[in-house]
């Protein structure tokens, strides 16, 4: 392998045998809300993951396994590389631009131990969403998957990625996504993860001078989830809203952080989370937001709320803000942590409700909340993942009243 990829892949592999997950400065409070010594069960993969066949139905693109398919799209530039490619790839090609290896043991492993992704270049508007399927993962193992996205100048986008549960392997997913001056994107995640193997999932944007993101991400939690979106809004008068929601049920876990660097003058960025525990799950949503000093007239709102299911969940909110810029138009930050309301249940229940049909109909709203700022064409997915999950609990079990 020559060239820039191969001195990428091996400084991976050095550092991934030398950092941590976590740097004791990531702040005692967060350090161990990632249980990471599930992943330690699972040793970085230097070679190709297998392919794996899965339905493509109306997708546009299918990673599944160390595999790629792709189908033709007006406007949209598709490059597939599997592990095997990564020689031929120009050096300034956009894969891996956005991440930093040395932030973390788990970056490190995804890097060195990449099996299949694809380079897409957004060049004209998408009135339909391009929809991408990431799947696999039925062999134990370690199973990297990567996508690296550039949406045009002025270009208006609308992506929606859903990612299956990787049964037995540890599966990294990362996207890599640059917007460029002027360009809009909505996205939307729909994450769906493994009771059986840890899973890491990260998405990193970079926003340009006038560009614009509405993110949604709506995740199930599996045996130890670690979710994060972090988005550099670096130029003027761009804007970034993400909002989002995980739950864990059973005695799954999953920590969900949404981050926001504030940069350009005029810039705003709008953090919205939302996390449900039920049963014996761990849920640990996070929002944190910085205004750097150069980000004269930008805006920040944090909010993030729990919702606790059962005597044996666990929630947790942490809402964070930073404002290191003497000029700012607004810097709030909000938090809630809440249990079902016994007496709402009681009443539904004196109604004829059972407790499953008064459980869904006391959360429903809260599901939807986080969801209510985003296009329509986004929400009744997004919500449905995780309102859908509710089906699989049991609540007489539970004890709520």
């Amino acid at each position: 392998m020559a060239g820039r990829y191969s001195e990428i892949l091996g400084r991976a592999l050095k550092l991934y045998n030398e950092i941590p997950y976590q740097y004791i400065a990531d702040s005692p409070t967060i350090r161990f809300y990632t249980d990471w010594s599930v992943f330690d069960k699972y040793r970085v993969s230097e070679a190709q993951y297998p392919c794996e066949d899965t339905a493509e139905g109306e997708y546009d693109l299918v990673i599944s396994g160390g595999c790629v398919r792709s189908r033709g799209r007006s406007g949209v530039r598709v490059k597939p590389v599997v592990r095997s490619d990564l020689d031929s790839l120009d050096p300034d090609s956009p894969l891996f631009k956005l991440v930093r290896i040395e932030d973390s043991k788990i970056y490190a492993m995804h890097v060195a131990g990449y099996s299949a992704g694809a380079i897409i270049y957004i060049d004209k508007d998408l009135d339909e969403p391009l929809r991408i399927k990431i799947a696999g993962g039925s062999l134990h193992g370690h199973l990297a998957q990567h996508v690296s996205i550039v949406v045009g100048e002025g270009v208006y986008a609308k992506i929606q990625i859903a990612t299956e549960p990787a049964e037995n392997a540890l599966r990294t997913t990362v996207e890599e996504i640059t917007l460029m001056p002027g360009a809009r994107l909505e996205i939307s995640n729909i994450l769906r993860n493994s009771p059986r193997a840890p899973s890491f999932h990260a998405s990193h944007y970079l926003l340009l001078e006038g560009s614009e993101v509405m993110s949604g991400l709506s995740a199930i939690a599996g045996n130890m989830s670690r979710i994060q979106q972090r988005a550099v809004v670096e130029g003027r008068g761009a804007r970034h809203m993400a909002f989002g929601a995980a739950m864990g049920g059973g005695e799954n876990r999953v920590h969900y952080i949404e981050n926001a660097v504030v940069r350009g003058r005029d810039s705003r960025a709008v953090l919205n989370v939302r996390g449900i525990a039920a049963d014996s799950a761990r849920t640990v949503v996070q929002a944190f937001a910085i205004q750097e000093e150069e980000s004269f007239g930008s805006g920040t709102n944090v909010e993030a709320a729990t919702l606790t299911i059962g005597r044996g969940a666990l929630a947790v909110t942490l809402p964070m803000l930073e404002v290191r810029c003497g000029d700012v138009v607004e810097a709030r930050h909000a938090a809630s942590q809440a249990i079902l309301d016994v007496d709402v249940m009681t009443y539904l229940r004196s109604r004829g409700l059972s407790i499953y049909e008064a459980v869904k109909l006391m959360t429903y709203d809260y599901i939807v909340e986080p969801f209510q700022d985003l296009p329509e064409w986004m929400v009744p997915d997004l919500v449905n993942n995780i309102y859908n999950e509710l089906d699989k609990i049991d609540f007489e079990s539970l004890k709520i009243l």
